[in-house]
């Protein structure tokens, strides 16, 4: 379906934009400041793509690059992961669990990671809890079809469960890179941190989520 091509919950109705637009973006439950750098990032507990249960809470200690991206096996998406693994043994070096996280299946992720040889820790989000904890959803149009779609965006997390730094809309040849930058105190070309100043996150997205219907 579309949806499964592109990542999109459709929006067919007027009730659902009226929700989307109106609802969520100015319900009193939205706060822009909540996933700043410096708050506690959102605990979360999803499947692994063997079937194993992995929380936020199980890296106490360790570094945590925190990336999430709409679809295994697309072009941009394919790319983002490649780079991740051919730079793993440098975030090993500075203590970092690297995660990707989609709304793909455990079994979508256990082919992606077989095909592109990936080391580090996919994780299914397919009921988008994670996603929505983390305001990763926004309004998008793809091919004249309304709909919210997720934004291609990475935290890093420091030992404590802290967020450090927040990108959002990352290049997916870069974003590795990026991240990297950043655990050693290199200045990133991305824009990060200051997320308020250039999107409009999504809230309450649960509601839309479970009155979809897929094109």
């Amino acid at each position: 379906t579309f949806s499964d091509i592109f990542g999109l919950v459709i929006i067919k109705n007027s009730w659902q934009k009226s929700l989307s637009t109106t609802n969520i973006l100015n319900s009193p439950a939205r706060n822009l400041s909540v996933l700043e750098p410096g708050i506690t990032a959102p605990a979360f507990t999803l499947p692994d793509k063997d079937g194993n249960m992995v929380s936020l809470s199980d890296f106490r200690g360790k570094k945590v690059v925190l990336y999430f991206y709409p679809r295994d096996g697309t072009p941009g998406c394919s790319r983002q992961a490649a780079a991740f693994a051919d730079l793993y043994g440098e975030f090993l070096k500075k203590n970092a669990v690297v995660i990707g996280i989609s709304q793909d299946s455990e079994e979508s992720h256990q082919k992606f990671a077989e095909k592109k040889c990936l080391p580090f820790i996919l994780l299914s989000d397919k009921n988008r809890d994670a996603a929505v904890k983390y305001e990763i959803w926004e309004e998008k149009k793809i091919l004249g079809k309304i709909g919210v779609g997720l934004i291609r965006s990475t935290y890093i997390i420091d030992e404590n469960s802290i967020i450090e730094h927040v990108l959002w809309k990352v290049n997916p040849e870069t974003n590795a890179q990026d991240v990297l930058d950043l655990l050693w105190g290199q200045k990133s070309n991305s824009v990060f941190c200051s997320r308020i100043s250039f999107r409009r996150p999504i809230l309450g997205i649960q509601k839309l989520v479970s009155s979809r219907t897929d094109a």
